[in-house]
């Protein structure tokens, strides 16, 4: 049956997978609003910021996501300071926990973690893994590969890419990952109270 459809047939098919699955992805934005509320009791000195469409968006994350270089049509969530952005029109409530915690924790986290060394620690990051497959993928969701001539360009990827690895299965997690998280570890230790 494959080989005997036409393009024309193909093309409705497609189409038709995709009313689909944007009936399956639609939900309550203000579900999602709820959601952000429940969640930001959980990370004190942090605010959150909730809108409706890039159109939406307040006017500091739209300019600051436009000099890094990326659309604000494509964020579902943000973080600029201390002030989390999220948009509830991109973000099912299901997904909020665990889109705030990367942006949050994944962001900020290991700046806290890492204080004056955090900016070595992504350059040598980056330096080891600009390269690979992986991170390139991760890149190109941000910016133009010609965009990655700065260091702040090359530090925010750097980022990304860690935090799209924190939040993999284990099982898919790449073999470097384990010798990060005892770098880390070993960071943690040097803080009072661990």
């Amino acid at each position: 049956r494959e080989a005997e459809m036409t393009v024309d047939d193909r093309a409705e098919q497609y189409k038709e997978s995709y009313r689909l699955r944007n009936e399956e992805l639609r939900h309550n934005p203000e579900e999602t609003q709820e959601a952000v509320v429940e969640v930001s009791r959980f990370y004190p000195g942090y605010q959150f910021e909730v809108y409706d469409g890039a159109e939406n968006m307040p006017p500091a994350a739209r300019r600051e996501a436009l000099r890094l270089g990326y659309s604000p049509r494509g964020i579902d969530a943000f973080i600029l300071g201390n002030t989390c952005y999220v948009n509830m029109g991109r973000l099912r409530p299901s997904d909020v926990p665990k889109r705030v915690l990367e942006e949050v924790a994944g962001h900020r986290g290991l700046r806290a973690v890492f204080g004056d060394q955090y900016d070595s620690m992504l350059d040598g990051v980056y330096r080891d893994f600009f390269r690979e497959e992986e991170f390139q993928k991760i890149a190109k969701r941000y910016f133009r590969l010609d965009q990655l001539d700065t260091v702040e360009n090359q530090r925010y990827v750097t980022e990304e890419f860690l935090a799209h690895n924190a939040r993999m299965t284990p099982e898919l997690k790449p073999s470097w990952w384990k010798e990060f998280l005892q770098k880390i570890k070993m960071a943690l230790r040097k803080l009072p109270g661990f």
